[in-house]
C-alpha cells in the first residue's frame, strides 16, 4: 500500500509547477515520472500551500486510483539537519521503486547511506527500503543478510515483529514452491515459524502476537497459491485466523477455506465445528454457516452445545429475515431459562414485530420488563412508553413511566435524564414555577455534561416565561459557564440577547486570544486539566518531538502512538506534552491519530474552563483538516464550518473508520448513499472502497449536504436528522415538530442518536464559526 501511495505522491509532484519544488526545501525532482492516463479535473489545487502543513495528494483514473500520504515535512524541521533530507528523499525513492529499475535502486541506496547515522527508531525503515532496493537490482544473497541484520538488530524491540516476519516470509517461498507432500511442507512450515518466533527475542505477549501473525501470513500465502492444508486446522487454532485488524483479508481466508472444505466437519470436535460456523457468520457467510450449523451432529454435542447451536442458528435463520422460524427457536430458548435468557425474549419480540404480529410482539415486550425489570433494554422500553403518553398529553402516565427508570438502572445514560424530563413535562402543561424548580432539583442531581446544561437552560426558561428575569438570567448564565462551547449554551445567549435580559455586548461570547509564549500555554494547559506538574515548570523542549516527527513521516502511526504514551510518562501526565504530540502529529500529517490524542486531552480539560481557553487549544481541539479541499467541495453549498463540524461527530476525523452498521469514512456514508452521490458527482471511477479515501468521502458528503438543504428549506436540524437517520423519521419529526422553537423541537426528535447527534454537531457548528471567526 505504501509503495502505491508514494508512486502516486511522485507522480503529482512531477505534475506540480517548478516554483513549487523551492518550498519542499531539499526534495528533488526528477526521480519519477506520471502515470499514463489524465489527472482527472478534481485533484487538489496546489496553489496556496501552507506553510508548514501538510497535503495529500492523489492521482485518480477511470478504473484506477491511488492515495495515500505524502508528507510534506514543515520546511524549518527537514532543513535542520541535511542527513533527514536524504533520507526521506532515500525512503521516497525506495517505495517508489519498479521492476528493473537498477538506476533508481542504485540511487537509493546511496541516499540511505545515511543509515547509519539515523536513530535507531529509523534505522529499520532503512534496512527496509534498502532491502527493496537490493531486491530490484536482483542480488538476494545480500537481501537475505540485510533482513537477518534486521531481524538480529531489533530483538527485543517494538521493531523486531515487522523484521522477522519479513525474513519468515523470504524464507518460507522456497518452501512453498517444493514440490513435496503437503503433511511435509506445512511440518516444515510450523518449524520455520516456531524458529522465527524463538529468536524475535520479543517477550511472552510479543511471541504469541508474532506467532499469530506468521500463522495468519503463512496460511494465507500458501492457499494463495493453491497449496492444499489439509492437517492446518489439526495444527492451528481456528480462532487465530479472526483477525480484527485485518478484517478483509480474514474473510478472504475463510473464503478460500470454506471452498477447499478446510473448515472443521464432522470428524472435528463439536467446540471447533461451533467456532468455525461462528466465524462464518461474522464474516458474512450467512449461508455456509447456516448449513454447517445442520450438519453438526446432535450426539456428539453435550446439553450446552446443542442450546448454543440452537441460538447460533436462530440467529443465522434472524439474519435471513425468516421470522417465523427463527421465532419458534427463541421461544423454545426463552422457556428453558425463563430469567437467565434475556437476549433470546428480546429477539423473539423482534421477530413478531417484524412478522407484523404487534399485539404479540407487545406481549412479548411486557413479558421482557417483567423478567428483566433491571436491563438496559427495559429503561429503554419505559423511556419510549413515557414518550407515547407525552405524545397523547397524558402527563401522568408519562411520569409513571420515567419514574419506573429511576433508581433500578444506574449504570443506563437514560436515568440521568429522569429529572429533566420531570421538568418539562411541567414545562409542557406551563407550570412555569413548578418545572423551574423541578429543573433546578434536576441540575443538583445530575451532575452530567448534557443533563446538567440542558435542566439550567430549561430552568432558565421557565423562569422566563414565569415573569422572573432575574433568576431566568442567572440560569442561562450558569448554563453558558457550565459548557461554553456546548449547545445549550449557544441557545442561552440566544435567549439571553432575545429576551433583553442583557444588553448585547455583556452577553458573554466565545472569544479565544492567541497565548502570549509556549510558557502561558503550557500554564492555562496543566491548570484546566490538572496534573502533579507545577503550572509554573519549564516546557518541553521543541527538540524532544522530532523523533515523534520522524516516526509519523515515515507512516508508523501505532509507534508515534506509542512514543506519545511513553513521553506522557516520563512528564508526569503533562497536559502540554498532550498538546504538543496532538500538534506535532497533526502537522505532520497524522490527523486521525493526532486528534484521537487531543481527544484524550479533551477529556482531561474542566469542561467549565473551555470558554477561557488559548486560541491555540481550541484550533487543536476544533482542527480543519483538509481545509482546501472542504471549501472547494462546499461552494454552492453549506458551510465548510458546517461540513467539518458533522465529520468532527461522524468520524472524529479518521479516515478508515467504519461503523456496525456499515457506514464508512469520515462522512460515514452508506455505500447505498453514496452511489448515487457519485453518480450526480459524475465519478465514473468511483467503487465503495474508496469511500476511505478522505478526499472521496468529503466530496460525497458534501454533495449529500447539498441536496440536502433545499429539501429542509435550509433548516439545519432537519437536515442533520436526515443525514443520521433517513428521510422516513425526518419527515415525521418535521411535520410533528416544525413550529417548535430549536430548544423545544430538540428534546422531542424521538430516536436517542438522532436527538443527540443534532445538538452535537450544532455545538460543534457554532464554535468553528467562533475558533475560526471566517478566517480563511
Amino acid at each position: 500500500m505504501i509503495r502505491g501511495a508514494v508512486r502516486s505522491a511522485l507522480a503529482a509532484l512531477a505534475l506540480m509547477p517548478a516554483a513549487l519544488f523551492a518550498e519542499f526545501g531539499c526534495l528533488e525532482t526528477g526521480f519519477a515520472s506520471a502515470p499514463e492516463g489524465p489527472v482527472p479535473p478534481f485533484s487538489l489545487d496546489t496553489n496556496g500551500l501552507n506553510d508548514g502543513g501538510w497535503v495529500r495528494w492523489q492521482t485518480m483514473e477511470p478504473g484506477r486510483f491511488h492515495s495515500e500520504w505524502f508528507l510534506r515535512p514543515r520546511r524549518e524541521a527537514l532543513l535542520a539537519e541535511g542527513r533527514d533530507c536524504a533520507l526521506m528523499r532515500g525512503h521516497m525513492l525506495a517505495e517508489s521503486l519498479k521492476p528493473g529499475d537498477r538506476a533508481a535502486a542504485l540511487r537509493a541506496l546511496e541516499l540511505l547511506g545515511y543509515a547509519e547515522l539515523a536513530e535507531p527508531e529509523v534505522r529499520r525503515l532503512t534496512m527496509d527500503d534498502a532491502i527493496r532496493a537490493l531486491e530490484v537490482l536482483g542480488r538476494e544473497r545480500e537481501v537475505d543478510s540485510l533482513v537477518e541484520r534486521a531481524a538480529k538488530a531489533d530483538s527485543g524491540t517494538s521493531w523486531a515483529a515487522p523484521s522477522s516476519i519479513r525474513m519468515a516470509m523470504r524464507r518460507a517461498e522456497p518452501i512453498l514452491r517444493m514440490d513435496v507432500a503437503p503433511e511435509t511442507r506445512w511440518a516444515v512450515l510450523d518449524s520455520l515459524r516456531e524458529t522465527v518466533v524463538a529468536a524475535s527475542g520479543l517477550g511472552k505477549s510479543g511471541r504469541a502476537a508474532l506467532d499469530d501473525s506468521l500463522r495468519f501470513r503463512l496460511l494465507e500465502a500458501a492457499f494463495g497459491r493453491g497449496i492444499p492444508g489439509p492437517k492446518w486446522r489439526a495444527q492451528w487454532s481456528v480462532s487465530r485466523l479472526n483477525s480484527n485488524a485485518h478484517f478483509e483479508r480474514s474473510r478472504r481466508l475463510w473464503a478460500m477455506l470454506e471452498a477447499d472444505s478446510l473448515l472443521p466437519g464432522p470428524g472435528d470436535p463439536v467446540d471447533r465445528q461451533i467456532e468455525a460456523a461462528k466465524h462464518l457468520k461474522r464474516f458474512g457467510f450467512v449461508a455456509q454457516a447456516l448449513e454447517r450449523t445442520d450438519a453438526i451432529p446432535a450426539a456428539k454435542a453435550t446439553k450446552a452445545q446443542a442450546r448454543e447451536i440452537r441460538s447460533l442458528r436462530a440467529d443465522l435463520l434472524f439474519r435471513q429475515k425468516k421470522w417465523d422460524e427463527a421465532g419458534k427457536i427463541y421461544a423454545q430458548l426463552a422457556a428453558e431459562r425463563p430469567k437467565n435468557d434475556a437476549q433470546s425474549l428480546l429477539q423473539l419480540a423482534r421477530c413478531r414485530r417484524n412478522a407484523k404480529k404487534n399485539a404479540l410482539a407487545e406481549e412479548t415486550y411486557a413479558d421482557f420488563r417483567e423478567r428483566y425489570p433491571s436491563h438496559s433494554k427495559t429503561a429503554e422500553m419505559c423511556w419510549t412508553k413515557a414518550q407515547d403518553f407525552e405524545k397523547a398529553k397524558k402527563w401522568d402516565s408519562a411520569g409513571v413511566w420515567l419514574r419506573k427508570i429511576d433508581g433500578k438502572f444506574r449504570n443506563d445514560r437514560r436515568r440521568s435524564w429522569v429529572g429533566f424530563r420531570l421538568g418539562l413535562l411541567e414545562f409542557k402543561q406551563k407550570r412555569w414555577e413548578e418545572a423551574a424548580r423541578k429543573f433546578d432539583t434536576a441540575a443538583a442531581n445530575s451532575p452530567q455534561l448534557w443533563p446538567h446544561g440542558a435542566s439550567l437552560f430549561f430552568e432558565g426558561e421557565a423562569w422566563r416565561r414565569a415573569g422572573k428575569p432575574d433568576s431566568a438570567k442567572a440560569a442561562f448564565l450558569e448554563a453558558i459557564a457550565d459548557y461554553p462551547v456546548g449547545w445549550y449554551a449557544h441557545l442561552a445567549r440566544k435567549a439571553l440577547e432575545e429576551g433583553k435580559l442583557l444588553p448585547a455586548d455583556s452577553v458573554p461570547r466565545l472569544r479565544f486570544a492567541p497565548a502570549k509564549d509556549e510558557r502561558e500555554l503550557a500554564r492555562w494547559l496543566r491548570t484546566a486539566a490538572p496534573s502533579k506538574v507545577d503550572p509554573g515548570a519549564p516546557v518541553p523542549a521543541a527538540s524532544e518531538f522530532r523523533e515523534l516527527e520522524l516516526l509519523v513521516l515515515f507512516h508508523e502511526w501505532k509507534q508515534a502512538e506509542r512514543w506519545t504514551a511513553d513521553a506522557k510518562a516520563r512528564h508526569r501526565n503533562d497536559p502540554s506534552v498532550s498538546f504538543r504530540a496532538a500538534r506535532t502529529m497533526m502537522e505532520t500529517g497524522a490527523v486521525a491519530e493526532g486528534y484521537r490524542e487531543a481527544r484524550r486531552l479533551i477529556e482531561r480539560v474542566d469542561r467549565r474552563r473551555l470558554g477561557d481557553a488559548p486560541l491555540e487549544v481550541m484550533r487543536l481541539f476544533y482542527p480543519r483538516p483538509y481545509w482546501d479541499w472542504v471549501k472547494k467541495t462546499s461552494e454552492g453549498g453549506a458551510d465548510p464550518y458546517f461540513q467539518l463540524a458533522l465529520v468532527r461527530q461522524e468520524s472524529i476525523f479518521d479516515d478508515q473508520i467504519a461503523s456496525p452498521v456499515g457506514a464508512i469514512g469520515l462522512g460515514q456514508l452508506m455505500t447505498y448513499t453514496a452511489e448515487p452521490l457519485a453518480r450526480s458527482e459524475q465519478m465514473d471511477w468511483y467503487a465503495p472502497a474508496l469511500l476511505r479515501n478522505p478526499l472521496v468521502s468529503l466530496r460525497l458528503s458534501a454533495r449529500y449536504l447539498r441536496d440536502l438543504f433545499p429539501e429542509w428549506n435550509g433548516d439545519p436540524r432537519w437536515v442533520l436528522a436526515n443525514y443520521n437517520a433517513g428521510p422516513g423519521p425526518t419527515k415525521k419529526w418535521a411535520k410533528e415538530l416544525g413550529k417548535l422553537d430549536w430548544a423545544s423541537a430538540g428534546e422531542e426528535v424521538s430516536y436517542w442518536e438522532t436527538c443527540d447527534y443534532i445538538k452535537r454537531v450544532m455545538g460543534n457548528y457554532w464554535t468553528y464559526q467562533a475558533v475560526w471567526g471566517g478566517e480563511e
